[in-house]
């Protein structure tokens, strides 16, 4: 399996994650995240993910979600950051999980 595969898996395995904790009034925006992330190929699932971790890799270490929030990330990502993720505490070791991961598949390339 390539890192791209590993990618698109991980990253779709993610989403599901996070509409474990997404509020209902925002289940039309979830399923077009679900349906975008579906149809990326391998190569775009890679850059998607990149995305989320380049140049954060001390965000990540740090688990801080005021400095993820105000980086790059791309707006729909945000918005299930800051309506699912950060309230429900629980899941928060899991989220900073797959961005570390995602930074280590991302910089093996």
């Amino acid at each position: 399996m390539s890192v791209g595969e590993v990618c698109k898996q991980k990253l779709q395995n993610f989403v599901t994650f996070i509409a474990t904790f997404t509020p209902p009034i925002y289940a039309h925006d979830l399923a077009k995240l679900t349906v975008e992330v579906d149809n990326l190929d391998s190569l775009k699932a890679t850059f998607f993910v990149a995305q989320l971790v380049d140049g954060k890799e001390s965000i990540i270490e740090k688990r801080d979600f005021t400095a993820l929030c105000d980086s790059d990330i791309p707006d729909n990502v945000k918005v299930f950051l800051n309506e699912a993720i950060i309230p429900n505490t629980e899941c928060h070791d899991k989220f900073w999980r797959y961005l570390d991961l995602f930074a280590k598949l991302t910089n093996s390339n």
